[in-house]
């Protein structure tokens, strides 16, 4: 909920609350109309005389609950000094609201006598009204604190998730950018194979799905989740620059449901785990790459199989240690990793969009 919102449903409830406070205060004088006629001679049993007092005791009460509750919770900061020990911050308080109930006291008295009067006489509306400040005032006093700690708390949550969003994202884009190097790296090294064993167009198609792919990610970038679909068709795309690294030395079978394909997926998952798959194990004529990646209702998996690389000096243990922290980062799902003797699996959670 953005702090704005907040604010806005902070003064409706202030405002249902005071007239529930007013409301609650007001209930035994509203149920003296159960008792009452319409022309008792006594004021006390006159239907009409209790409906009206019981409407401006009910006005009069709302407004007042109004007022102390602003008092406390907004305007009162603004007279109290901010550098005095809190015992005396707490005087200066109880001071202010005695100051105001008296005041507000009067005003009542004097706003009656003109509108609905005080049949009972002034001494006797005041000692009533006194009465009925003893039982709003401190409601509205205690209601006001509560609510500021309570508001307070929220704000803090709502700044404490921003500032966590914001290292959320330096974090993701940190783990991206850890990505493209790599692939930058690979597949440089192919272009250059490219143009000096094969012939002009072959390296120029080649420049132009390097192109494509490197539109992807740029676009990516700005993304943290695309669909299923998308992604496919990405890596069967970066597939063809694989090809002309490896040859048949490498093999992907895609066996993804068409219910999937609308799921969600961090983009540059497959190609990053393609590449991950690569890194790991020797590719050779006798012994292809195979890795499938197919999918059921709740995970996607890459399979690969195991042909361990005897030298394992440049292995720095990144990438799925970043694949992990990814998917925890934007939803806080967890993927699973499962290695077997002849192969190695990595299963993503759906996400439904």
């Amino acid at each position: 909920m953005a702090i704005a919102n907040l604010k806005k449903y902070e003064n409706a409830f202030i405002i249902v609350s005071a007239l529930i406070i007013a409301l609650v205060s007001t209930l035994p004088f509203f149920s003296g109309i159960f008792k009452a006629t319409d022309n008792a001679a006594n004021p006390l049993h006159n239907s009409g005389f209790i409906i009206n007092r019981s409407l401006w005791y009910l006005f009069q009460s709302f407004i007042s609950v109004l007022v102390f509750i602003y008092f406390n919770y907004r305007w009162a900061k603004y007279i109290t000094p901010g550098k005095i020990k809190k015992v005396f911050k707490v005087l200066l308080l109880i001071i202010y609201n005695l100051l105001l109930a008296y005041g507000m006291l009067w005003a009542i008295i004097f706003i009656a006598k003109y509108t609905v009067g005080n049949p009972f006489g002034v001494k006797l509306a005041f000692i009533f009204y006194l009465w009925k400040f003893i039982l709003i005032v401190p409601l509205a006093v205690l209601f006001a604190y509560v609510l500021q700690l309570v508001v307070r708390s929220k704000i803090v949550e709502i700044e404490n998730y921003k500032l966590k969003e914001e290292n959320l994202n330096i974090q993701l884009k940190t783990l991206q950018d850890q990505i493209n190097p790599h692939f930058l790296f690979n597949t440089l090294n192919t272009l250059s194979s490219l143009i000096r064993l094969e012939d002009k167009s072959e390296g120029l198609k080649f420049v132009d799905d390097l192109a494509n792919v490197y539109r992807y990610i740029l676009e990516s970038d700005k993304k943290k989740l695309v669909d299923v679909q998308t992604e496919l068709d990405f890596l069967k795309s970066y597939n063809y620059m694989l090809e002309k690294r490896f040859g048949k030395n490498l093999i992907i079978e895609i066996d993804i449901s068409d219910e999937l394909l609308s799921t969600l997926i961090p983009p540059m998952v497959f190609q990053h785990l393609v590449e991950n798959a690569i890194k790991h194990n020797e590719l050779s004529q006798s012994a292809p790459l195979k890795i499938k990646i197919y999918g059921d209702r709740n995970y996607i998996y890459i399979m690969n199989d195991i042909h361990q690389k005897a030298d394992r000096s440049n292995n720095l243990g990144l990438g799925l240690p970043n694949l992990i922290r990814r998917y925890k980062l934007m939803v806080d799902k967890d993927v699973i990793i499962q290695q077997k003797s002849d192969h190695f699996i990595v299963k993503l959670p759906v996400i439904k969009p």
